[in-house]
């Protein structure tokens, strides 16, 4: 049905207020009950039961989090299911090992007459709730921090030939800041964190700090792919985002011949220490105040990403939060009030401002 008429944007917003009731999120699902929703696939394989036959298992994702599910009947019919696609699926919630799982009845693409009826991709698709623009330029003003001229065009070379993935990739896969857009907020917020805190700890190369906590995940750009599910590389798999940005900083590194040795070696220790420990996947540990520095900010902001995230997609009315794997924890939320979104899609309708990187705050109204 076309949208006709001076009224057409009224109808359209009523159109997906009244599917946003219709169609449940992940974060609404109760045991025992019938859903009919619309879910993005992240991954998707063919598995034997008991008996030898075969059935499909699937991890599902919307704005508000993920579930896993199972196709038991019916299995050759979906075997060209494939990973990152939207589908609108019948499904019972059913609890498994004490978390909530899909028995899904049917399932199909999403269709152009799904849009006309009111789905909107943002149901599936988590983003940053800050505006991109903003953290963009946020990003480029703490690089004109550098005192260094060399170590500064050092990022402005690198930040070019990268940004458009780093403006639009996540940070992790599931772990922290796992949203389009994540990687340049976890980047701009470590970047940020350290800039203010360096007043308190003169002691340290300024210009390596805030370079270094800029770069340390760069390698990330060339880690994940970029399809609507985040997945890794070919090269991602083999050497990881540690070496893979290491490896960036010297190809760029190369064409700067007036940057300071020590300044170079300094900035591929921080890369390669800053996850803190070998077992946690970095090659070596942080030897230098600077690098210790950048790898404490980073697990600080990393952390309270994924508290923050488990917090605001807790079921309704609930003291504790599930057990968070990660965080190896239940988190309790009777002391702070869970963010409220505005628009009923999982994400707020206007991108929340980021913070100014020179003084923290932000522009009047937001």
């Amino acid at each position: 049905m076309l949208l006709l008429g001076k009224n057409w944007r009224d109808q359209l917003m009523a159109r997906k207020q009244q599917a946003h009731q219709y169609f449940k999120r992940i974060k609404e699902f109760v045991e025992g009950e019938k859903v009919i929703t619309f879910l993005l696939v992240q991954e998707v394989s063919i598995r034997q039961k008991s008996d030898g036959a075969d059935y499909i298992s699937l991890r599902l994702k919307d704005s508000t989090g993920t579930i896993g599910g199972k196709i038991w009947e019916d299995v050759d019919k979906y075997r060209g299911l494939a990973q990152g696609t939207i589908v609108k699926l019948e499904a019972d919630v059913r609890s498994y090992r004490g978390t909530l799982d899909l028995n899904v009845r049917r399932i199909r693409p999403v269709q152009d007459r799904d849009y006309k009826d009111g789905f909107d991709r943002r149901w599936v698709e988590t983003w940053t709730d800050y505006d991109i623009e903003e953290l963009w330029s946020r990003l480029k003003q703490i690089v004109d921090l550098i005192g260094s001229e060399p170590v500064r065009n050092l990022l402005h070379s690198i930040l070019g030939a990268k940004e458009e993935l780093l403006r639009f990739l996540p940070a992790a896969r599931q772990t922290h800041h796992p949203f389009f857009g994540g990687l340049l907020e976890h980047t701009v917020w470590v970047a940020d964190n350290c800039v203010r805190l360096l007043d308190n700890y003169r002691e340290l190369d300024r210009d390596v700090v805030i370079a270094g906590a800029i770069l340390h995940d760069i390698g990330k750009v060339e880690e994940y792919s970029s399809g609507p599910v985040t997945d890794y590389t070919a090269r991602g798999r083999l050497i990881g985002h540690i070496v893979m940005g290491r490896d960036i900083l010297l190809h760029h590194a190369r064409h700067i011949p007036e940057l300071p040795k020590e300044k170079l070696a300094h900035l591929e220790h921080i890369i390669l220490a800053h996850q803190g420990l070998r077992e946690w996947g970095s090659p070596v540990v942080p030897i230098t105040p600077e690098a210790f520095f950048i790898h404490m900010v980073d697990n600080l902001d990393a952390k309270m990403r994924m508290f923050l995230c488990a917090m605001k997609n807790a079921p309704e009315d609930q003291e504790f939060t599930p057990y968070h794997d990660a965080l190896e924890r239940r988190i309790y939320l009777g002391w702070m009030q869970k963010p409220e979104l505005e628009d009923g899609t999982g994400q707020n309708e206007e991108p929340v401002q980021a913070p100014d990187s020179r003084t923290g705050a932000r522009k009047p109204g937001t």
